[in-house]
């Protein structure tokens, strides 16, 4: 199952609620961090979708010929 970049927005967006709302330094850092990583995560899915569909239009094209 393929998991959409907008679900680790989602949760990169929560942990910055999480950190906003903390009292506790350690526990702002842990989701600071935290948001970090979903936000790369994201990118990283978005970045490979575009690269999925780039390479199925090449493909299609191929076909076309």
């Amino acid at each position: 199952m393929s998991v959409s970049g907008s679900h680790y927005m989602r949760q990169a967006q929560i942990c910055a609620d999480m950190a906003a709302n903390t009292t506790l330094p350690n526990q702002r850092e842990i989701f600071l961090r935290s948001q970090s990583a979903w936000e790369e995560m994201g990118r990283r899915e978005e970045s490979m979708k575009a690269t999925r569909e780039r390479l199925a239009e090449e493909k299609a094209a191929k076909l076309e010929d």
